[in-house]
């Protein structure tokens, strides 16, 4: 009979994740460390990207450009996002195979609802579901090879320096910047584009953003011993920093470098403001983030976060992304207005206003400066 089931046999549905993603000689990447449910598609972008993180540190460790403990950091960056992934892709198995009976109505008619929803989703989310869907918007941002320095105007003079300092606590903390771990976008530059220039990358990249005019003012005269540099004094120092290729074409270390101007499309990509530098991981995932620019700083990460041998440097200290100044600053005028609202009992409206202002800018500051989790 026309449309009879002739066979019938059960789908079982395994999500299962390896322990460790790498131990002495041997190292897993793509189905080998995990295996889940078909739905989203997901399996072959994770093996992807489990291939391109471990590839360029086996060739470093090969080379023996880097210890073998630097190998540590595969697992470190890739189990806790496959992870998250695996729980993603679980509910949602759950959600499809429910047998509600709005979902069983609904999951009849997956063809025509689906691309409404999508669209949708894409319409209102600027791409991010995309991104996520092609994993491009996952982050190392937890991984010991991801490092930010920043340097926080001081104390005095208090009044100016103090709201510059504000400024720049809360746009470290909180803006849509490109972050060290996040991967790097691509935009034009010049004649050229940053992807095409980490594609014939053999080794690290160098993007020297050059700033705008009225940030780098602000940077060069809150933060100490700041050199502002012009376009020309940028290719200068990146090009002073690359490293020179073996017989065979490696590179151990920084093979391209771009200038961005500051009227380039890369800043609005980039969210950067004030002048600043990326380094570039060969795998296209940003290593460090220096503002100001401190070449010391990227023979620092070579040396401490990579094991790599560099020449002597010089590099300031980074300031932790926690700031007590704040922090100190409205726990006193909480610990005071509270103290004076005990005393009068609540009577004191503008008091009770300043408790309340400084109670949740306290809060704020706490929770905005605390590190990124796995």
């Amino acid at each position: 009979v026309p449309g009879t089931v002739q066979w019938l046999a059960h789908f079982r549905v395994n999500s299962r994740q390896t322990n460790h993603y790498g131990k002495g000689r041997v190292y897993l990447a793509g189905d080998a460390c995990h295996c889940h449910s078909p739905l989203g598609g997901q399996g072959m972008n994770m093996g992807f990207n489990d291939a391109k993180n471990i590839a360029w540190k086996l060739a470093y460790a090969a080379k023996g450009t880097v210890p073998l403990s630097f190998l540590d950091t595969y697992e470190k960056e890739r189990q806790p996002i496959e992870h998250k992934i695996l729980l993603a892709i679980e509910r949602g198995q759950k959600a499809v195979s429910s047998r509600n009976p709005v979902i069983f109505f609904m999951r009849g008619r997956g063809q025509r609802v689906a691309p409404i929803i999508l669209n949708f989703a894409m319409e209102h989310t600027d791409g991010e579901l995309l991104r996520y869907g092609t994993q491009q918007a996952w982050t190392y941002a937890t991984s010991p090879l991801a490092v930010e320095h920043w340097e926080r105007p001081s104390v005095c003079p208090p009044l100016p320096n103090i709201w510059h300092r504000k400024n720049q606590n809360i746009f470290r903390w909180i803006s849509t910047r490109i972050r060290a771990g996040d991967t790097v976008p691509d935009a034009p530059v010049g004649d050229t584009s940053i992807e095409r220039v980490l594609k014939r990358s053999r080794g690290w990249v160098l993007l020297l953003f050059q700033g705008s005019a009225s940030d780098n003012e602000i940077l060069s005269k809150y933060v100490r011993n700041v050199k502002i540099y012009s376009k020309e004094e940028l290719q200068s120092l990146g090009d002073s920093m690359k490293a020179t290729a073996d017989s065979t074409g490696f590179v151990a270390g920084i093979d391209e470098v771009l200038v961005v101007p500051a009227d380039s499309q890369a800043h609005n990509e980039f969210h950067v403001r004030a002048q600043c530098l990326y380094l570039i991981r060969p795998d296209f995932h940003v290593a460090l983030r220096s503002e100001p620019i401190r070449e010391g700083m990227v023979w620092k990460y070579f040396d401490q976060q990579c094991g790599m041998e560099v020449a002597p440097y010089s590099a300031p200290r980074s300031a932790p992304l926690f700031d007590a100044l704040p922090v100190t600053v409205h726990g006193v005028i909480v610990t005071m207005a509270l103290a004076y609202c005990l005393s009068s009992g609540f009577d004191t409206t503008w008091i009770c206003v300043v408790l309340a202002v400084s109670s949740f800018a306290l809060c704020f500051i706490i929770r905005a400066s605390r590190p990124p989790k796995d």
